[in-house]
């Protein structure tokens, strides 16, 4: 057998960095603990790429230690889900809790394929090894068909949390059907609406950002005093990139105060349309859940379940329609 990395050319590692991070190191000590916890390891919107007319394809990934977090599945929180062929195949996962090595077996009977394994939601990947037949070739995928990433920043519900998959996820699905690339940058318990990422994402040459800062801020206060300045630095760099804000989805909990919520994220983006800013959407997460109870939509009262994160995806997609088409993206 023939062994590759991630980062062993032609595979290709697309949402991290070589080493399997959402930010770059040392980025961490800017943010607060929950996001630079978050932020230093778990592989959430992490794709490695590559095609080869191996029949066979042997995987092995080490993961660091984890906790398991009882609203995920096994499969959800450390599970690889494959594809072949833009098909999706299945999801592998440890065997056990707690267990941070496990191997699986792609087969591929379909000449030259391309692959493509979506990394764990909600664990660290230490290292991934990529094993092919000695006679077999492996080349680059194709680039996705709009390569300039779309930016995801969020809370848990971004990052997927809940989801039983990688492939369920609504930023993968959003991606799957457009054909983006992505980072997705939802943290968990961590989404403060920093000046901090605001700088890093402005470093990214990007397609849009969705921006969904709500969940995280502990206060009304909070989010009126965060939202509208990280929207500013934003636009300070990017000042016709398309941006679209969400509100939090699970308004029902707490409808009066998440109405106020509501009101200062509506705020950020009536005022940014005032100023002559014709490249920002609004989308109100309340009706995110469509017709379902809360209890019916979600594992807990908040994260989405598979079902849910489909149709969060279907009901965004009118918007992503609009600033495609506007962009002249086909």
């Amino acid at each position: 057998m023939k062994h590759f990395t991630h980062n062993d050319y032609p595979v290709k590692l697309h949402g991290l960095t070589k080493d399997f991070r959402r930010l770059p190191d040392g980025f961490h000590e800017t943010l607060n603990h929950v996001a630079a916890t978050l932020s230093s390891g778990f592989s959430a919107g992490g794709r490695v790429r590559f095609a080869t007319d191996s029949k066979s394809i042997e995987v092995s990934v080490s993961l660091c230690p984890y906790e398991r977090l009882g609203i995920f599945t096994l499969s959800g929180q450390a599970g690889c889900a494959v594809y072949l062929n833009n098909r999706y195949t299945k999801t592998y996962s440890p065997e056990n809790d707690g267990d941070t090595k496990y191997r699986f077996v792609i087969e591929n009977n379909e000449g030259y394929s391309e692959i493509t394994i979506l990394l764990p939601i909600y664990t660290t990947v230490r290292s991934m090894d990529i094993a092919i037949e000695d006679n077999a070739e492996i080349r680059e995928a194709k680039d996705y068909k709009i390569t300039k990433p779309v930016v995801f920043y969020g809370s848990s519900i971004t990052n997927g949390v809940a989801a039983s998959s990688p492939h369920n996820t609504f930023p993968e699905r959003l991606s799957r059907k457009y054909g983006f690339d992505y980072y997705n940058y939802g943290f968990a318990g961590g989404c403060r609406g920093e000046v901090a990422v605001a700088d890093h994402i402005n470093k990214i040459d990007m397609t849009m950002l969705v921006y969904g800062y709500d969940h995280n801020a502990s206060t009304a206060e909070e989010l009126e005093e965060r939202h509208q300045r990280f929207f500013k630095r934003i636009r300070e760099v990017h000042p016709k990139l398309p941006v679209l804000i969400l509100s939090k989805p699970d308004f029902a909990n707490d409808p009066v105060n998440n109405a106020l919520r509501r009101d200062v994220i509506y705020h950020t983006y009536s005022e940014a349309q005032r100023e002559g800013d014709e490249n920002v959407y609004f989308f109100d997460g309340s009706y995110a859940y469509g017709n379902l109870s809360i209890r019916e939509s979600t594992a807990d009262g908040i994260h989405p379940i598979d079902s849910t994160f489909e149709h969060f995806a279907n009901i965004l997609s009118p918007v992503f329609d609009l600033i495609f088409e506007k962009l002249e993206v086909k």
